[in-house]
């Protein structure tokens, strides 16, 4: 039951909660509780940067390895690289892909990455897929830039330094115009007076 019920409405379940707030889930209750959209779960014990597409930042000065996650809604920070003075005492719920919800502390982390430079609030968990997971939060870049790979051909290559062969278009004498006569032509015509 909700905790803000007073014991005697505890029957009709109302309460002060927003029940339309998007973002939450519904509790048996009837309330509805804040949470952040999907987050990924470390099954393997192998090192992430091997499996994903991982870049070097800086969280709190220790080098990290950083994944931006285009399917979450918030940043996500390895518990152990955060301080006590940065922890915020606010907890949010969050749902992984499989739909199971936790949990999680709150904290303001300073973070120096190719995707995210700043301070910004993350999630604190004990085991994230890397050491920083940026999501969908403002002011995250797309990464990297994605790699440009481009070949010269033998015949491009033998026929750099050759003058390209002129464009061969049909010329048609009823329409040669010269500029003098298309400017005559806009001014007589009825469709054109006002612009005039």
């Amino acid at each position: 039951m909700c905790q803000e019920i007073p014991s005697a409405d505890k029957k009709t379940k109302t309460c002060s909660h927003d029940l339309l707030a998007p973002g939450t889930l519904e509790l048996r209750c009837g309330c509805q509780m804040p949470y952040v959209g999907c987050l990924s779960e470390n099954a393997s014990s192998e090192p992430a940067d091997r499996r994903l597409p991982t870049v070097t930042g800086k969280v709190n000065g220790h080098v990290v390895s950083v994944l931006r996650d285009t399917g979450c809604t918030t940043a996500v920070v390895r518990d152990g690289l955060v301080t006590e003075e940065q922890r915020t005492g606010q907890f949010k719920c969050y749902r992984v892909m499989d739909g199971s919800i936790g949990k999680a502390e709150v904290a303001a982390v300073e973070v120096e990455s190719p995707v995210y430079t700043g301070k910004v609030k993350c999630l604190c968990l004990k085991s994230p897929t890397c050491d920083l997971v940026i999501g969908n939060i403002p002011r995250a870049s797309s990464g990297s830039a994605p790699e440009v790979v481009a070949v010269t051909t033998r015949a491009q290559a033998k026929d750099k330094d050759r003058p390209k062969k002129p464009l061969i278009v049909p010329v048609l004498q009823d329409l040669q115009v010269s500029t003098a006569d298309l400017q005559r032509f806009q001014r007589e015509s009825a469709d054109l007076q006002k612009s005039f």
